[in-house]
């Protein structure tokens, strides 16, 4: 057996990866979870975001050398996780063995209406009442691959930090990080910008 490349993460940082399962613990550290090397490797890829501690198993290592290198130029920590750890901070139901933690600057809407400034071109995904993960996820992927410029989350939609959005948004949701907004005010908001405002219902007739 080999040593392991890195040094053990420790009861401390495990407490604190441990707290980002919940939406409380993500709120409070203002980071959420990342698995998946490709995720990690896109998060990295964005400006905005800041990493934390990236724990990878020993397999892992093996195959995320460069990934390791790319975390601790950009100021981040990289650990050792044992399977037992890994169990404790992911519910896939495969694992690649790599969990980080990301920190996040704040989107606010006023910054991001600001910036939406060509009404032909611009389009913003608006949404209600999505409570499913991982549709969420999927819808966040799916704007991302149209070019949409913004998504806003509304009132009863499910919290676009949750590991399962994290997921199933797969590297997107650096690209188009959620806004949450109320939703009426920012629609009336964009209709005064000049955009025009679609609606889609699962109960319309067309």
């Amino acid at each position: 057996m080999t040593d392991a490349l890195y040094p053990s993460l420790s009861d401390g940082l495990m407490k604190k990866l441990r707290a980002l399962r919940s939406k409380k613990g993500r709120e409070a550290a203002g980071a959420l979870l990342v698995e998946t090397v490709r995720a990690v490797e896109t998060a990295l890829d964005a400006t905005d975001v800041r990493p934390g501690v990236l724990g990878l198993t020993d397999e892992a290592s093996a195959r995320a050398t460069s990934l390791a290198e790319r975390w601790t130029a950009a100021g981040g920590e990289v650990r050792t996780l044992t399977a037992a750890q890994v169990d404790e901070l992911t519910d896939a139901v495969t694992s690649q063995g790599v969990v980080a933690s990301v920190e996040l600057p704040e989107r606010r809407w006023p910054t991001v209406r600001a910036a939406l400034t060509d009404t032909r071109r611009s389009v913003v995904l608006a949404l209600d009442g999505v409570a499913d993960p991982g549709n969420l996820g999927t819808l966040i992927r799916t704007a991302d691959w149209f070019g949409v410029a913004a998504v806003l989350i509304g009132a009863g939609t499910t919290d676009w930090t949750a590991p399962k959005v994290v997921r199933a948004a797969m590297g997107s949701l650096w690209h188009r990080p959620p806004v949450r907004v109320d939703l009426p005010t920012a629609l009336a908001q964009l209709a005064a910008d000049g955009f025009a405002i679609r609606g889609a219902t699962l109960d319309a007739d067309s």
